[in-house]
């Protein structure tokens, strides 16, 4: 039984015993929205609903599933996830097959978390996909205002929305607005309550991080040592001591290897980080790609092995490896930065060239269910024979590159189903252990958007500038991610 808080059980009453469409559940970071939305979750199905909750990244998704909500996914998940059922009829003696992404429900609760980070897009693709889910989804770019103004939307009052999330996290990728958490973005044919959670649970005993985060935050345009937060709670680290910052991670590390991260804005300085602390925590080089003990995360969602994009593993095992056959891969023609070339119509070009992808059997256990499972994972998506990690270099093409490789290679060790009809081979390929290979990348550094929905014991917030700053909620997010302490590395302006 959890024991709520005065805050949390005012919540809980107002949402049940109001009538609403849409609910606004906001609240700092630590305030107990996501142990609040498990109670939620039993409320209403007690009363006979399905529950379906999820979250703008797999990570968020993943502490979701951690608390409580088994069956968290993605909302990317339910968008364009695997159907559930397909319905056939015969229409003028011809046979017409509808694709419906779920089975409906009489009575349906939408969970979903982390909404600060949901642009208007997304939110009018979920809102249409929950009212109307026999509809193609909206048009990109369609307007939430728009759905609304057709004469035949109608909105289902036995589906009910929960946005939960922080106003003062991480903004959505394209604009600055947070329509997922603003009253006035839906229209009067919603019914709309909110609430705001106000008494910290998370940094309860260390209220020093949740301040510490906010003045950084305000301030980060002018951050120096004089306006510093000093606490308990709070370490300072000065970029340029590199050894100071790498004994410091090393000493959280041996105490508990799930309990430290270091958050950086910057995809290189991430990068550089993991193949650094992997040579001095498992005394390699670092082109050896994977090692037991490794602490790797998942980044692309995985429906075979029900593992998602931003869900933590540690390699327990490592096997033999498989050099997969070199095939010629229709790709995207690219500059010396990784762009796109575009053509004289600014369509892209695409190039044949020849790829090869190598396999290496592993054994993994999630770090929060502690599940394990064997399969294999693609050595490319960690590191190349130089080094690189090839995700980084080219990050905006290679999963693209490897999606095609992974279908031809299908077809290659399957030469009876080249030019058959999907149907013929779509079970063989979808269990196929090669083509659901694990793309991977090491965790003992990640990103603050990746963090976003996580908590760990201790995090180190590199807060060396990216060439355009850090975004609104950036800072505040990944500071916040800590509840015993958070370490602070100051670049070279502060």
């Amino acid at each position: 039984m959890i024991d709520l808080t005065k805050d949390q059980q005012k919540a809980l009453d107002y949402i049940v015993e109001n009538d609403w469409d849409v609910f606004i559940l906001t609240g700092n970071a630590g305030t107990g929205k996501s142990t609040l939305l498990e109670i939620i979750q039993k409320s209403f199905k007690k009363n006979k609903f399905e529950v379906y909750p999820g979250a703008f990244t797999g990570r968020a998704a993943a502490v979701l599933r951690q608390k409580g909500l088994s069956n968290a996914r993605t909302i990317h998940y339910y968008l364009y996830g695997r159907p559930t059922l397909y319905v056939e009829f015969k229409k003028f003696f011809k046979l017409v097959r509808l694709k419906i992404t779920r089975k409906l429900q009489d009575n349906e609760l939408w969970i979903i978390d982390e909404s600060s980070m949901l642009d208007e897009n997304l939110l009018t693709l979920l809102i249409n996909h929950v009212h109307n889910p026999q509809k193609e989804l909206g048009r990109f770019g369609q307007k939430l205002q728009q759905i609304f103004a057709e004469n035949n939307y109608e909105i289902d009052s036995k589906k009910k929305i929960i946005f939960c999330g922080d106003p003062n996290q991480l903004r959505p990728i394209f604009g600055n607005a947070m329509p997922a958490l603003n009253q006035d973005s839906f229209n009067e044919k919603l019914k709309v309550k909110s609430f705001e959670l106000t008494t910290l649970i998370r940094h309860q005993e260390n209220p020093g991080i949740q301040s510490a985060a906010m003045h950084i935050e305000e301030n980060k345009r002018r951050l120096v040592s004089s306006n510093l937060v000093e606490n308990d709670s709070i370490e300072y680290l000065q970029n340029s001591d590199t050894d100071g910052i790498v004994d410091k991670y090393l000493e959280l590390y041996k105490k508990n290897p799930l309990q430290i991260k270091y958050l950086s804005y910057l995809n290189q300085v991430v990068h550089e980080f993991n193949l650094y602390i992997r040579t001095k925590i498992h005394n390699i080089d670092p082109r050896v790609k994977l090692v037991k003990d490794d602490l790797v995360h998942v980044t692309q969602n995985n429906y075979f092995y029900d593992l998602w994009n931003g869900d933590h593993l540690i390699v327990k095992e490592v096997g033999k490896s498989f050099e997969g056959k070199e095939l010629n891969i229709t790709c995207f023609k690219t500059d010396d930065k990784g762009n796109k070339i575009l053509d004289a119509n600014k369509k892209p070009i695409m190039i044949e060239k020849p790829i090869s992808l190598s396999f290496t059997k592993i054994k993994i256990s999630h770090t929060e269910t502690g599940k394990s499972q064997e399969l294999y994972c693609i050595d490319e998506t960690l590191n190349n024979s130089k080094g690189d990690n090839w995700i980084f270099v080219k990050r905006d093409l290679i999963g693209y590159e490897i999606t095609q490789y992974l279908k031809e290679f299908f077809f290659y060790r399957n030469p009876e189903f080249v030019g058959a009809k999907h149907d013929d081979f779509k079970k063989e390929r979808e269990t196929d252990l090669y083509n659901n290979a694990l793309f991977l990348n090491y965790s003992y550094a990640i990103t603050g958007h990746k963090a976003q929905g996580g908590e760990w014991n201790y995090v180190m917030v590199d807060l060396e500038k990216s060439g355009r700053g850090f975004p609104k909620g950036w800072i505040y997010t990944a500071i916040t991610r800590a509840s015993k302490k958070a370490y602070i590395i100051l670049g070279k302006g502060n």
